[in-house]
């Protein structure tokens, strides 16, 4: 600061004039929000709201076969493709209206009843590119609750991908339960009477069956992977083993089965736990 900068008498110094500035400014969106009122913006909030996705795991419909996608948001009920597929979010950014995402393709849902492609059989879903980019435009935001309805139109859960086919699902997620029914010989007296008591037996509803891109593309795998389980109350997978050795593809498998969803077993009209046996289709191409 030079020394005619300096405050002395009659002379108002850079942090008063800074000081009337700020008020004025003040002052004038003070009169204007007496009028007509002006939209507050949260430029913060939007972006944290992409951030919060990352990690998360959604089911892509239409557009599995391929690696870059652009769609607006009120193309999201419609798609000129047959693929659909379970992905998992590593990076999102919103901006202008626009979100961007960074998706790692994970597994291939399956309803129950619905055949499942074989590797090696032409059809819409063979080619899964293991990485792919996701735009979406045409987002109004306005909240963060909206943001997140419409990015839900294209990046699925697993109960609005149910519902899209007809299929209801409501049941909140449960911590893991404290009494499971069990048929199996190793069971526990207990555990073999609730077994006994179950009047309707569990029924799924949709699977992820695990889906890894090889690096490479040297190593070309399909094969069924046991797997050892409990199907809840809340009609989700709870203390999941993978019975078949699978070495480092174990995490794989894992890592899809928090997106699969059942009917739960009954006693009479009460939801109970059950101990069951299941089996996924793992895909490494």
């Amino acid at each position: 600061m030079s020394p005619g900068d300096t405050e002395g008498p009659g002379r108002p110094g850079i942090g008063r004039l800074l000081l009337v500035l700020v008020l004025g400014v003040a002052g004038q969106a003070a009169c204007r929000s007496a009028g007509t009122p002006q939209p507050q913006a949260h430029p913060g909030l939007f972006p944290e709201f992409t951030r919060s996705l990352v990690g998360q795991r959604r089911i892509l419909r239409f557009h599995g076969q391929k690696m870059s996608v652009s769609l607006k948001i009120d193309e999201a009920a419609r798609g000129p493709g047959q693929c659909d597929v379970a992905v998992e979010i590593t990076a999102a950014a919103y901006a202008g209206g626009s979100a961007r995402f960074s998706l790692r393709t994970v597994g291939q849902p399956r309803l129950e009843g619905q055949p499942r492609a074989k590797r090696g059989k032409k059809g819409p879903c063979q080619e899964l590119p293991g990485e792919r980019s996701l735009v979406i435009t045409g987002l109004e935001g306005g909240s963060a609750e909206r943001l997140a309805a419409d990015v839900g139109r294209v990046l699925l859960t697993p109960e609005d991908y149910l519902g899209l086919h007809g299929v209801h699902f409501d049941r909140p997620a449960a911590p893991d339960p404290k009494e499971v029914g069990d048929p199996s010989l190793t069971a526990s007296p207990a555990e073999k009477r609730l077994a006994a008591s179950i009047t309707v037996p569990q029924r799924r509803l949709l699977a992820i069956d695990p889906v890894y891109r090889s690096p490479n593309r040297k190593v070309h795998y399909e094969g069924e992977v046991e797997l050892e389980t409990v199907v809840g109350a809340d009609g989700r997978l709870h203390q999941p083993r993978v019975v078949t050795s699978l070495g480092e593809h174990e995490e794989r498998v894992l890592r899809v089965l928090p997106l699969w969803r059942y009917e739960p077993a009954r006693r009479g009209d009460q939801p109970v736990a059950v101990r069951v046996r299941e089996a996924a289709i793992l895909r490494i191409d």
